[in-house]
């Protein structure tokens, strides 16, 4: 062991470069070394882009809202009695409104008129607001009734500490097995009667108490989508515009067929979002997401286009109103009426990134694939003794050992012995 460890410190080895006369170690070295390269400029410079430098993008995105509709017939008696509410011709200006992240759409309107502050009964779709009166009804039933405590805050108001019949029976076929004419809420002191708190609910409240009407129009509405990226690392801005004149759109957007193109209709952003259909989810409104992806090589210029995408944020099954905002009119003390306006909001988002190679990535890249290149010589060496009979000849031709004092070998093999017998009568 020590001597091994002695001669690896004393003895330098240089490689020496051996040519053979076999084609098939040729061919051999030749694949090898085919399959290193391609895999590696597959793998590097293709699939990781290690050569190209990361850009963050910065997005800004505005619109522009273009078209409009006629309320139907049966809802003139809206216009005539909230004219300074409904109106019988809408405007993409008057359904659209700006936000800071997007932009909302106005699908649904429901007045609730009248309200005025005195007590009613807690809607049956608040949690813990069902009870009962009876205590026997309350132990023998497998059903959990809340306790109505007074002064104790609720959805809709405050508690009055009394069990109430509420007419708005959603629990009917509890009422049927109880023998009862209604399901009982706790009674609440507030702004009554009670909004709806619930597409289930909404239907019935709304025939009852309020006056409502879906703007199905809103639906034919075009938007243009005008956005604009910034890479500051590399230096470059593009716009993914496609304005024409007049307003009127030059292509129409389709997730599969034509994505870069910013030009929507309502209808197909909740169509593409994964809903059915604009009517489904109006009433109620939702919130999605539209994703502007900038994926641009600068190397290629003409590739640096944005594709959009559309995604509901609450996903497809939310049962809740999911975007809405009210606006009180107050007529005098204690007496107002309450507005509530559903919509469909539109939060737009920008992500990706711009590459461009550099000249110190490139060299970086191409000096870390360069040691795979010495594997097909390595690999030949090791199956040299199965092209080669001879292998001491062999390893003769391809290790040399020199000494400075003394020659034991020629470097210059199979050489005429009478010249080597003339060279030492000279020396």
């Amino acid at each position: 062991m020590q001597g091994a460890v002695g001669n690896f410190l004393k003895t330098y080895t240089t490689p020496r470069l051996l040519q053979a006369n076999n084609t098939r170690l040729q061919l051999c070295y030749l694949l090898q070394l085919g399959v290193i390269v391609i895999l590696f400029a597959l793998y590097a410079m293709v699939y990781h882009q290690a050569h190209q430098q990361r850009c963050p993008v910065r997005g800004v995105t505005t619109f522009q809202s273009f078209g409009g509709f006629y309320m139907p017939e049966e809802t003139e008696d809206l216009n005539q009695k909230y004219p300074t509410i409904f109106q019988k011709f809408w405007s993409a200006s008057d359904i659209v409104e700006r936000s800071e992240d997007g932009f909302m759409v106005l699908s649904n309107i429901v007045i609730t008129p009248n309200q005025t502050q005195k007590t009613c009964p807690e809607s049956p779709n608040v949690p813990k607001s069902i009870c009962t009166d009876d205590p026997e009804e309350k132990l023998n039933r497998n059903f959990s009734y809340t306790e109505c405590q007074k002064g104790s805050q609720s959805v809709s108001g405050v508690q009055t500490g009394l069990c109430v019949y509420n007419s708005l029976d959603t629990l009917k076929f509890y009422n049927i097995a109880f023998g009862r004419p209604g399901t009982m809420t706790c009674e609440v002191e507030g702004w009554c009667p009670l909004l709806p708190l619930s597409p289930s609910q909404s239907h019935q409240t709304f025939q009852n108490s309020s006056d409502g009407a879906v703007l199905e129009g809103a639906k034919n509405l075009i938007i243009l989508l005008k956005t604009a990226a910034d890479f500051p690392l590399c230096g470059d801005t593009y716009f993914g515009m496609h304005e024409t004149l007049e307003g009127k759109p030059n292509c129409m957007y389709h997730p599969v067929n034509n994505p870069s193109c910013p030009w929507f209709t309502i209808h197909d952003l909740v169509l593409y979002g994964g809903f059915i259909s604009f009517t489904n989810i109006a009433s109620t409104g939702q919130i999605f997401r539209i994703t502007v992806n900038w994926q641009c090589d600068f190397d290629w210029k003409e590739s640096c286009v944005p594709k959009y995408s559309i995604a509901p944020v609450f996903g497809r099954h939310q049962e809740w109103e999911s975007f809405y905002k009210e606006e009180p009119f107050y007529q005098s003390q204690g007496t107002r009426t309450q507005v509530r306006k559903f919509g469909l909001k539109f939060i737009i988002e920008h992500q990706g990134e711009g590459r461009k190679t550099t000249m110190w990535l490139l060299m970086k890249t191409l000096s870390l694939g360069f040691p795979y290149l010495f594997i097909p010589g390595f690999v030949i060496t090791l199956l040299y003794n199965k092209f080669f009979k001879n292998m001491k000849k062999f390893k003769r031709k391809k290790y040399y050992q020199y000494s400075e004092q003394a020659d034991e070998e020629p470097l210059i093999l199979n050489v005429d012995p009478s010249l080597l017998e003339i060279r030492h009568k000279i020396v």
